[in-house]
């Protein structure tokens, strides 16, 4: 007689633990653990996406600083044009007696050609 009550205890046990999972407030509460699941996962993979794009982005800043012609003049170089406004970039395009202006980091020279030469040394002076 002990044996089945026991039986009917523990069937009782079980059936009580299943109603529980089955109730609404149980099912409410899976659903609710399982949308903080998706939130989170969701929140990493925009962090994810969000940090992969702000790499991408400064490496373009630093593609934009090497093609930025103040970069350019803050390196050394100058950029010279003649009296028309034209880039002056090969020998040919400038005349003994032609007016010059040579633009640096911080301002203009203006300059007037005496004498042409070729270069066998693309960088025939010295640094300074």
């Amino acid at each position: 007689m002990t044996g089945r009550i026991r039986d009917r205890r523990q069937e009782a046990e079980k059936l009580k633990l299943r109603v529980a999972h089955l109730s609404p407030e149980s099912r409410i509460r899976e659903k609710k653990t399982h949308a903080l699941r998706l939130e989170e996962a969701l929140r990493d993979g925009m962090e994810q996406i969000l940090t992969g794009r702000r790499h991408r982005l400064a490496l373009l800043v630093e593609q934009f600083k090497g093609l930025s012609p103040l970069a350019k003049l803050n390196q050394g170089y100058s950029y010279v044009e003649n009296g028309a406004g034209c880039a002056v970039k090969r020998l040919e395009q400038a005349e003994v007696g032609d007016m010059l202006t040579v633009h640096v980091t911080d301002g203009r020279i203006y300059a007037k050609v005496t004498e042409k030469k070729e270069n066998e040394d693309v960088f025939g002076g010295e640094l300074c």
